[in-house]
């Protein structure tokens, strides 16, 4: 359903023009928002764009901000990473904090600008510091792989800390890998329990298979494959290629579900491309059960399978 402009968001907007106009560079930065959500004038975000690209020019960090966003999703304007990098860099030396944990990413990844881990790391850290939850997670991930800097298990457990305080699932899971490896840390089933049920709770697909297996294993929690297959289903669900493994030979096995080669054969078929010999040999072992209208079902469950989001 459509609504109607208010006449508080028309009167705002006339004045924003007004003052843009003269060349405001904060009207001109209002206005570029005003376009991009349809707030008092209709949802126009190429000339959202053309408003926010005269207030970067001016040094507004928002607009340059913005303005890389856009370029980097092609939003408004043609996707162009290299643009998008550019602006993310104005922002960023204007300690925007997103920008440059966004600069961090392009580096991190090599969109618009070559590789560079140290770079990464350089702009993941101004972030951080800043408090950004993404920015911290991923700086503890290049201490936790040794990317940009030498690998140094305690710090990354230091940083992914302060992300996954703040509640970011990746760091909560990154976390519970740490207590469930004892790297950088003790040893601690128990932490690396909470920490995971919390990224899972979440919807972090590893972080539910790891924690079904820790149910499977009973390390830190009491035995129970029930509970494991619970959530190694959660995590199958969403894609998680070690967890479909898991749910069709746990469905073989009759392991926290009833006994199913139907099902078995679904969840093994998902991950054939990705399993060896052995595997292979289980899923024609099953096949021969099955009756051919029950192969075709799943070839076209395969064909038609998508994650869960």
């Amino acid at each position: 359903m459509e609504q109607e402009n208010s006449q508080d968001d028309k009167k705002s907007f006339e004045q924003y023009l007004e003052e843009a106009e003269q060349g405001d560079a904060r009207s001109q930065c209002e206005l570029g928002w005003f376009y991009l959500k349809g707030e008092g004038v209709p949802k126009n975000e190429s000339i959202a764009a053309k408003w926010y690209q005269k207030a970067a020019e001016q040094g507004i960090s928002k607009a340059q901000y913005n303005l890389a966003l856009m370029y980097f999703e092609g939003d408004g304007v043609h996707q162009d990473y290299e643009k998008a990098v550019e602006w993310y860099q104005k922002a960023a030396e204007q300690d925007h904090c997103s920008a440059q944990y966004q600069l961090a990413t392009m580096y991190d990844r090599g969109l618009g600008i070559a590789k560079d881990y140290e770079k990464a790391v350089e702009w993941y850290r101004k972030a951080a510091e800043q408090g950004d939850a993404g920015a911290q997670s991923n700086f503890g991930s290049m201490y936790d792989n040794g990317q940009g800097v030498v690998q140094d298990y305690e710090k990354a457990v230091k940083w992914y800390r302060k992300a996954a305080e703040q509640g970011d699932a990746g760091a909560q899971s990154n976390l519970g890998s740490m207590y469930d490896n004892g790297q950088g840390v003790v040893q601690d089933y128990e932490r690396a329990v909470e920490w995971y049920r919390k990224a899972a709770e979440q919807g972090d697909a590893g972080a539910q298979y790891l924690l079904g297996l820790l149910y499977e294993d009973g390390e830190g929690v009491s035995q129970d494959s029930e509970k494991a297959a619970h959530w190694i289903m959660k995590a199958a669900e969403q894609g998680d290629v070690d967890a479909q493994s898991s749910l069709g030979s746990r469905y073989v096995q009759g392991r926290g579900v009833a006994k199913n080669y139907f099902e078995a054969y679904k969840w093994l078929r998902l991950t054939k491309a990705s399993e060896g010999k052995e595997r292979t040999n289980l899923i024609n072992l099953i096949e021969d059960t099955l009756s051919s209208s029950q192969i075709k079902e799943v070839d076209n469950w395969v064909s038609n399978w998508k994650p869960k989001e």
